[in-house]
This record gives C-alpha cells, sequence and structure tokens, in this order.
C-alpha cells in the first residue's frame, strides 16, 4: 500500500514537472512570435476593394517553415533566416457581426532572397519562393492554405505583381499588385 502511494506521489511530480515545461516552451514560443511581428513592417494596402480590410506585411530576416496538418494541408510559422524576407498579403471582406464565422479572407504568402532584384518568377522556380494561397471563411473543405504551384511573380522597383490560377472555386485574388 505504501508503494502505490510513493508511486503515485512521484506520478504528481512528474506531471507538475511536464506541466511547467510545456508552459515553458508556450512562453518562449509567444514572445518569438512577438519579436518577428515587431521586426514585420505594415504597409498601408491603396489598391483594396471597396468594403474589404487590406493588409501587407514585409517580414526581414525571416523564412517560412511549412508543414503539414491533420489533413494533409499545408501551413507554415515563421523562423529567423538571414537572407531572406516573408511577404504577407491579407484581403478581408467586411464581415457579418451578427456571427462569429460570418467573414471571408484570402492570403498570399511568400519568401524570397532578400536582395532579389527586379525579375520575374515562374514555372519550378516559384516552388522555391514556398507561396501559399489560404482561404479563411466557414465553407467546409474550402478553408485553409494550398502550396501556389502555378502562376507567376513579378517585381519591378517596389512593386510586386503576382498572378495565380483559381485555386478554390469563387477565389477572389487571381492578380494582384501590391507595393513594399
Amino acid at each position: 500500500m505504501i508503494f502505490f502511494g510513493y508511486l503515485s506521489v512521484k506520478l504528481i511530480h512528474t506531471m507538475k514537472k511536464i506541466f511547467l515545461l510545456l508552459l515553458l516552451i508556450v512562453f518562449v514560443s509567444s514572445c518569438k512570435s512577438k519579436q518577428n511581428t515587431a521586426e514585420s513592417q505594415k504597409i498601408k494596402e491603396t489598391n483594396c476593394p471597396e468594403n474589404n480590410t487590406c493588409s501587407t506585411k514585409l517580414l526581414k530576416e525571416s523564412a517560412m517553415v511549412i508543414v503539414q496538418d491533420g489533413t494533409n494541408k499545408p501551413f507554415y510559422t515563421i523562423a529567423e533566416q538571414e537572407g531572406t524576407t516573408v511577404y504577407h498579403y491579407t484581403r478581408s471582406e467586411k464581415k457579418d457581426e451578427r456571427y462569429q464565422d460570418g467573414g471571408y479572407s484570402e492570403e498570399i504568402i511568400f519568401e524570397l532572397p532578400s536582395n532579389f532584384k527586379d525579375g520575374e518568377i515562374s514555372g519550378t522556380a516559384l516552388l522555391k519562393t514556398n507561396a501559399l494561397f489560404g482561404v479563411f471563411c466557414y465553407c467546409k473543405g474550402k478553408a485553409g492554405y494550398y502550396k501556389i504551384s502555378e502562376g507567376k511573380i513579378s517585381k519591378k522597383g517596389n512593386t510586386f505583381t503576382i498572378e495565380i490560377p483559381e485555386i478554390v472555386e469563387g477565389q477572389r485574388i487571381k492578380k494582384l499588385e501590391i507595393k513594399f
């Protein structure tokens, strides 16, 4: 009987250690993402369609880490990487405030070498940009991220033109011009 009491005390002590370790990991992760957000540069979007909210972010010295979720769809996290810049564009339609999930938004995110000069990327070179298209709505089977494997990204000065084919039904963004 004493042996089982000893085991339960040991188990509780081990569980406390695991909980504290998980709490520490969450804390460190949140500090890291705050740092990346602080280093990112938000750019005011002037080409935003009426009744939409648009934002453009530039994350210098950052790269995308792409993994697959449980449904085999890609998603990403941002990691520090010298010499690489992540470009992130989001367009959200004004949502119906009566419903928690009454909104619709799309985003395009990709990475390029920080010293990328004017030019065009398409074909297999496009895959190296880790470009993703995201759609977020109450739309079963449609929401989530998709790899952009066709289309092109062009840069001239500080202006990017992004052209992608229809990836999901009802997609709003197919051609986009943004200034960073």
